[in-house]
């Protein structure tokens, strides 16, 4: 059965956990396009005048939390380079170097066991995480929950069967779709972000409805990004 739904209740105290969970970490890219800020004598504001912005708040505010957290449009970090000044051969070898910790911080990941449990698609766009029952030892017990679940509730379910390594993914007749495997680019698993969030989260489901919020933590890519698409 899917969880019940007190959308007031809930709506409040996601966006709270969320946001409580909104912990900026930097980069050697960020950190490189910061200093030279600094070194120059600038504020965030008057970089943004010099991007041509006439209102620069916005542009002010996307660049401090740049700076704090490394996550920024392709766009836009096109146009803060040419407006600091920095060239591709420096934007690189910080790349590189942020490049070479998620790698690290990647694997250090994947290797650590969990907790064999089902994520559910209830709608599109609403995911949420449920345990697997106690006693299902092998991975072929576990597809054939997941596969027995997905048809009886007439949901996508992705099978998390104990590792990082992989999920197995079940359509709505519960059919296996085939073998997702953890890459340092790709989430195994869908995933829910606030619309300016920027940490990714599932519901946690038991008997009688949704019972909190569980912050998802697989690395991510460091650099500029395009606009997102759906999450599956």
């Amino acid at each position: 059965m899917l969880p019940s739904w007190d959308a007031a209740h809930w709506n409040a105290h996601t966006i709270e956990t969320v946001s409580q969970n909104e912990v900026a970490v930097s980069t050697h890219l960020a950190k490189l396009f910061k200093q030279r800020r600094l070194d120059l004598d600038l504020r965030p504001g008057q970089v943004a005048r010099r991007m041509g912005r006439t209102s620069p708040a916005g542009c002010a505010n996307r660049i401090c939390l740049f700076e704090q957290s490394g996550e920024i449009k392709s766009k836009l970090f096109d146009e803060l380079q040419a407006a600091l000044g920095i060239s591709d051969e420096e934007v690189e070898t910080a790349l590189e170097r942020d490049r070479r910790d998620h790698m690290a911080a990647f694997l250090e990941w994947r290797s650590q066991p969990t907790e064999p449990h089902l994520v559910v698609r209830a709608i599109p766009g609403f995911f949420f995480e449920r345990q697997l029952p106690e006693g299902l030892e092998s991975l072929e017990e576990m597809e054939q929950f997941a596969a027995t679940f997905a048809k009886k509730l007439h949901k996508m379910v992705w099978l998390c069967p104990g590792t990082r390594r992989f999920t197995v993914r079940f359509d709505e007749n519960g059919d296996k779709l085939g073998v997702v495997e953890a890459t340092p680019d790709t989430m195994t698993t869908p995933w829910m972000k606030l619309a300016k969030g920027r940490k990714k989260f599932l519901f946690g489901v038991g008997d009688g409805g949704i019972k909190g919020i569980k912050m998802l933590d697989q690395p991510e890519r460091p650099g500029p990004k395009g606009e997102e698409t759906d999450h599956d």
